[in-house]
């Protein structure tokens, strides 16, 4: 069962006020249907005749969501902080260099009074479908149960943050601050257990940009130019578009595009990559088809990231995987680095792809 978001009658909503709040509240379940993922042919199917990999992926359910959103006037941490605590790391030289001379400029801390922030920092912003599903649900979430929206809330970035990261929040409403100093404010946090909020991505799609250009594309093909490219991109080519998909490389339009072809689109055929964040956006209340996606999967790199992005969505999920060779097997399977080859290029199995498009 999805999480729907509230409407503005919801009992739930915290007002703002003067003084520390606290909301505490559990997510319902998600459940996870059964589906297919297609491997390419292979003669551990049948050593005579090699035949499609057809593995059944059994139903799931990802667990309730326990969560905590906090008003209260407070400090963040410094960028610099903020990203030595992720998974041990330290940040290197130059975004030192960056902080220490904004700190000696500007002093240690940012003062902005009793204005009410976010800040983004906790997490890697260079990846789009990250800030859809960590701030763009959050925020969503916060707008909800808070009342407090775009026009309401400023977003803290990074000094020199990726112009996409902050091109998505200006676009949904929300004013940008960059700073790798510590912030002084009103500050809405949310404390919650799980890497990916699953549970939050309904929430998301109640912020939009105010307009979105027309676009007619009902079947999108979404392949890459950078790293992860199918390198028989062609015939994969000709098999989507006989199945009336139109090929559309993500890196060519400008991000309010992205957004529309996306929130659009009937039917998704994709590379695994930040491009399908942005089914975050889509929202069934403003006319927009439940997801149907086949996403193609590298055999280095095989997730159910996206599988359970569209289950908290309603939608419908099937798997592609590219052809697996030995060193990639031997990296996945033997190697401490089982993730070094998740951004080579790979090849698909035309078959397996069919086998994926095929009704049922």
């Amino acid at each position: 069962a999805s999480t729907a978001p509230p409407d503005n009658k919801d009992t739930r909503r915290m007002p703002i006020a003067d003084g520390p709040q606290v909301l505490e509240e559990t997510l319902p379940a998600i459940d996870v249907p059964a589906t297919w993922l297609h491997g390419s042919r292979s003669r551990f199917v049948n050593i005579y005749a090699p035949e499609i990999e057809r593995i059944r992926l059994p139903a799931g359910t990802v667990g309730p969501h326990p969560l905590r959103l906090e008003c209260a006037d407070g400090e963040t941490w410094t960028h610099l902080r903020q990203h030595a605590s992720r998974v041990g790391r330290f940040s290197g030289p130059q975004t030192q260099w960056r902080y220490w001379s904004e700190r000696i400029r500007s002093g240690r801390v940012l003062d902005l009074g009793s204005r009410l922030v976010y800040d983004t920092r906790w997490v890697y912003n260079g990846n789009l479908a990250h800030v859809l599903q960590h701030h763009a649900a959050t925020l969503g979430f916060v707008r909800a149960r808070l009342g407090a929206g775009p026009g309401d809330i400023l977003t803290i970035l990074e000094k020199d943050a990726p112009p996409l990261t902050r091109q998505l929040l200006n676009l949904l409403g929300y004013e940008t601050l960059e700073t790798h100093r510590a912030v002084r404010a009103r500050l809405v946090t949310l404390q919650q257990l799980k890497d990916v909020p699953y549970h939050l991505l309904p929430f998301a799609a109640t912020l939009q940009p105010t307009v979105l250009p027309p676009t007619t594309v009902n079947k999108l093909f979404i392949p890459r130019r950078g790293s992860r490219r199918l390198v028989n991109e062609a015939e994969i080519r000709e098999v989507a578009e006989a199945h009336g998909y139109t090929t559309v490389y993500m890196e060519d339009l400008p991000l309010l595009e992205q957004v529309a072809v996306m929130r659009r689109a009937g039917s998704v055929l994709a590379v695994h990559g930040a491009a399908l964040g942005h089914f975050a956006l889509r929202s069934v209340a403003q006319g927009d088809a439940p997801i149907d996606l086949i996403e193609i999967l590298s055999p280095a790199l095989v997730t159910d990231i996206f599988r359970k992005y569209v289950a908290a969505q309603g939608g419908r999920w099937r798997g592609c995987r590219g052809t697996l060779n030995s060193r990639v097997f031997r990296i996945v399977a033997e190697s401490a680095d089982y993730k070094s080859a998740a951004n080579e290029d790979f090849h698909l199995d035309p078959l397996a792809l069919e086998a994926s498009l095929a009704p049922g």
